[in-house]
């Protein structure tokens, strides 16, 4: 774990300032466009920002990882996964269903937004490219009892073909 986190720590910081420059360029560009009247390239230009501020919340990611502190909040696992897969509708080949199964009422829970969301779209991911010919995602919450302690359980399951014996 200390070489992960110096390793994520090392990537964040060399990845920050070229980040920030190209940034800038883009916004110096968009705004340069929007002046001479705006059209396709300046929607282009925004779309790059908009990208660049995504790298950006990454390398955040990696920093904190290299910490090793989460940034806890009150979340809603129902919003997670209903964020998570609204990004990931568009990745899903032809002949795939994603069907989201959401316990009521919604279960709230302590964790850090960002690197659950991270974790969860890494499994939708995974799930999606092992349904090359189609399928069915299935994305679940849930409240369990264990040992009279409340257990907030989120499922991914799909109807893929599974890993073949070389990749597992």
């Amino acid at each position: 774990f200390a070489s992960l986190g110096r390793f994520s720590a090392q990537m964040a910081h060399d990845l920050k300032n070229p980040l920030a420059a190209a940034k800038g360029a883009a916004e110096f560009l968009a705004e340069e466009m929007r002046r001479a009247g705006g059209g396709p390239n300046h929607d282009f230009a925004v779309l790059v920002i908009q990208q660049l501020d995504r790298l950006h919340a990454v390398i955040d990611r990696y920093q904190r990882l290299s910490k090793l502190e989460p940034q806890l909040a009150e979340l809603d696992a129902n919003q997670l996964v209903t964020k998570v897969l609204s990004l990931q509708r568009f990745a899903a080949g032809e002949g795939v269903t994603i069907t989201p199964k959401l316990a009521e009422p919604a279960p709230k829970f302590l964790g850090d937004a960002d690197l659950l969301a991270s974790a969860l779209e890494n499994l939708v991911k995974n799930a999606l490219e092992a349904m090359a010919r189609g399928g069915t995602l299935t994305v679940t919450t849930a409240l369990t009892q264990d040992h009279d302690e409340p257990r907030l359980v989120i499922s991914v399951t799909d109807t893929g073909s599974g890993l073949d014996a070389r990749a597992r």
